[in-house]
């Protein structure tokens, strides 16, 4: 990164608490270039950042450290600051009484840390173990209050270290789970005395980074996470230290082998404050529990028994142990089993995960990633992701790298030094010149079908933030509670939906670093947002994706007035449509439509046109569809497991309205009659062969006398048409694609976007999808 750059901002919650000790610690220690001994006889002066995989250096063969592969912000970028209930003594004392930390060490970094002093915290009693919080923010007179005090912290922190991107993140202790955060759907649900409303302090943090589109990572096991108010980016839940990513990779390399996992059980004991407050507090250790046995829930191994028990152990203070014991049936049936003890101190495991957490969300941020890859990424991470993909450490990492690739090699297309080497979108060309067609640059093949003029789409009506209810049960009454696994925000309304879809589409996919032609040149978005976090989100969801390279939201409106950005909360169900489909689309071209389509889901769609009189009404409509219905059933059944409809309307119409507009590109014979206008022969007579020389040569023939124009019009009757002429028409007479083709054409549109597994792709090869 640039040196030039503005720096990474971290807000720590828990500041005074081991981790963020030892983080704080581990920063100061590597901007001195410190030289300290471990209570081992090595004496270490360049190990402070080892296990942070986005500041150490890759050695030998294989997987290890990311710093020199990507462009991440370092470690002496990084601003950090934060909140704790907790402040009676200087950091620095603090640290040392902790006694986690070699102490050469810490008395090196006492005086600095003692000049740290943190914000003030948020305290509710009854969310962790009975503690005394002394450094604590007073109870305002609404939840909203106190958020809006969390608000001006980050915002005087942004403003005075200089920082583009803030991630806060809760170290503190593991809170009890809350049903409250899950029914809060408005800010004026705030409006109430904390002790009436009883929010958790994590989901008031959370609350507030939502507010200041600030990315918020959850590193407990409680599951503030929950709440629909949160429309920024949030990552969690439970960080996946040493010892649980070691017991996915055994679980892993035991699955690679095609064994049976039957039991994996394990102790693991510390005497850190975390763990103190999880025994002083049944419901906040029942949630610790249960996300530490999810972690294999997505390997579905019905017969695998697995046992956690976790005990409070003083001595040992933030020194952890873990003794597991791994049992299998191989071959024959024969068991196989291997027993592992791990010792380390929990927090030098969980610092590092804090700054490589900060660093990449704010690489995936800068790249334009969209959210749901960015948590697909970050899943290693997290004992529960929310993503439920492959719990594996192996495949977890493999999965960072392939985003990391992924936006690396994005963000290099989308670069303004590569797109100087990328083809232009064709300019505008005027009514009178519609029968030329300008050459386009060979870097990819000439497609057999395109749209003329590569023109621009303008879409505009409602846009709105989606928030999806992912793997949503269906009701079986009216009264019954329905259940979903996580939220997801995305852009919404037709006029997002439609605006997504028709920027994907283009001639080819990428070609190591060359960009394919888009089908059109330019799509604007026209709709009205609020000023509020929604209306930001959304306006960064269809802004800062990469595959939206030619989408264009300058446009957009947004009113201080307008009160609060919509926002649909989305479970999915299907419906049966009652009657005759075709009888009821005629009934609609009777009343004056042109081309009537229904979509009938995993059913298909039906199509019904209007006759010859009301096609001509629309020339841009193909006239070989006048008078026709087709129908085009459904030959490409996605699983249920990937299947999401939300906007799958709209995909469809975006599809059918660019298959009205495709012709084929069908070169002239020199024994076809001689179509050139007096204006190609005036423009070849001046050499013009771009489209700047084209439009200067226009401008010039506009102004031309009636005599000069007549000459040229009797030539253009005379001369034949020769196989090498650099003109060639746009469009051939019957060069439009067939309703059944267009038809067929919407629904594998429809199709990628319906389906999870292609639906964030940046690039749909519209030429494949004719073929």
């Amino acid at each position: 990164m640039s040196e030039t750059s503005p720096p990474l901002g971290l807000l720590l919650i828990g500041l005074s608490g081991s981790n963020s000790l030892t983080l704080l610690t581990s920063l100061h220690a590597h901007s001195t270039s410190l030289t300290y001994k471990n209570p081992s006889p090595i004496t270490l002066s360049q190990k402070s950042l080892n296990g942070c995989i986005t500041q150490t250096s890759s050695r030998g063969v294989g997987p290890s450290g990311l710093k020199d592969l990507y462009d991440f912000k370092s470690a002496e970028s990084l601003r950090v600051h934060g909140w704790d209930i907790f402040y009676d003594e200087g950091l620095g004392d603090h640290l040392i009484n902790k006694n986690i930390l070699p102490y050469d060490l810490t008395r090196q970094v006492k005086d600095h840390l003692n000049q740290i002093i943190p914000l003030k915290g948020i305290y509710s009693h009854g969310f962790i173990g009975d503690t005394t919080a002394n450094w604590c923010k007073p109870e305002e007179d609404s939840v909203r209050l106190m958020v809006d005090t969390v608000v001006d912290d980050i915002n005087s922190f942004k403003e005075r270290e200089g920082c583009e991107t803030v991630v806060i993140v809760y170290s503190g202790s593991v809170e009890r789970d809350s049903s409250v955060g899950a029914t809060l759907t408005s800010l004026s649900q705030l409006d109430v005395p904390q002790s009436q409303l009883n929010v958790a302090p994590s989901l008031i943090y959370a609350l507030a980074a939502s507010l200041t589109n600030c990315p918020f990572v959850n590193t407990a096991s409680q599951n503030t996470l929950s709440c629909p108010l949160l429309t920024n980016l949030t990552l969690g839940t439970d960080f996946k230290c040493g010892q649980t990513k070691f017991k996915t990779s055994v679980l892993e390399y035991i699955r690679q082998n095609a064994w049976t996992p039957l039991v994996v059980a394990s102790c693991n004991h510390l005497g850190n404050n975390d763990i103190l407050n999880l025994s002083k507090l049944p419901e906040a250790f029942e949630a610790k529990l249960r996300k530490k046995h999810d972690i294999f829930g997505p390997y579905c191994e019905n017969e695998l028994d697995h046992k956690v028990s976790v005990l409070y152990t003083p001595h040992i203070n933030d020194d952890k142990r873990d003794y597991v014991e791994y049992t299998s049936s191989c071959f024959l049936g024969c068991e196989w089993t291997m027993v592992t003890y791990t010792r380390c101190s929990d927090s030098v495991l969980c610092a590092p995960m804090i700054i490589d957490a900060a660093v990449l969300v704010e690489f995936f941020l800068r790249k334009g990633v969209e959210e749901e890859r960015i948590k697909k990424a970050m899943e290693y991470l997290f004992k529960v992701p929310e993503t439920k993909g492959d719990p594996g450490f192996g495949s977890q990492m493999r999965r960072l790298r392939d985003e990391l690739d992924r936006a690396t090699k994005i963000s290099t297309l989308n670069s303004p030094q590569q797109q100087k080497k990328l083809p232009l979108p064709l300019q505008k060309i005027p009514r009178s010149l519609k029968n030329l067609r300008i050459v386009e640059p060979s870097s990819f093949p000439l497609p057999k079908y395109h749209v003329p003029g590569s023109p621009t789409i303008i879409t505009a009506g409602l846009a709105c933030l989606d928030t999806q209810l992912l793997e949503c049960d269906r009701p079986t009454s009216l009264e019954s509670i329905t259940s979903f696994s996580s939220l997801q925000n995305i852009p919404g309304g037709s006029v997002s939906n439609t605006s997504l879809t028709l920027s994907r589409l283009s001639h080819g996919l990428p070609d190591r670093l060359l960009m394919p032609p888009p089908t059109f040149s330019q799509i604007i978005p026209l709709y009205l947002t609020s000023n509020d976090p929604t209306g930001q989100t959304l306006n960064s969801l269809l802004t800062y994706t990469p595959k939206n390279r030619n989408l264009n939201t300058s446009f957009s409106l947004s009113s201080q007035i307008l009160g609060q950005t919509s926002t649909a909360i989305l479970p999915i169900y299907t419906s049966e449509i009652n009657g005759d489909v075709e009888e009821k689309a005629k009934e609609i071209i009777k009343r004056g439509a042109a081309i009537v389509c229904v979509t009938l889901g995993d059913k298909g769609c039906v199509v019904t046109c209007g006759n010859d009189e009301r096609f001509a009404k629309s020339p841009g409509l193909p006239p070989s569809w006048a008078g026709l219905t087709h129908v085009e059933p459904l030959t490409d059944h996605i699983p249920p497991s990937r299947c999401n409809t939300n906007g799958a309307g709209d995909a469809f119409l975006s599809g059918f309205l660019t298959a009205s507009m495709l012709r084929s590109r069908v070169k002239t014979s020199p024994q076809v009659k001689n179509s050139k206008t007096p204006f190609s022969l005036f423009a070849k007579s001046k050499q013009a062969s771009t489209p700047a020389e084209v439009l200067e040569c226009h401008s010039i023939w506009e102004v031309l006398d009636e005599k000069t124009k007549r000459n040229y019009s009797d030539k253009a009757a005379d001369i034949e048409r020769s196989e090498d002429d650099y003109l060639v028409r746009a469009l051939h007479e019957n060069g439009e694609i067939s309703l059944e083709q267009a038809c067929r054409f919407a629904t594998k549109i429809a199709g990628k976007h319906v389906d999870m597994d292609t639906r964030g792709d940046g690039f749909v090869n519209i030429d494949e999808l004719l073929e």
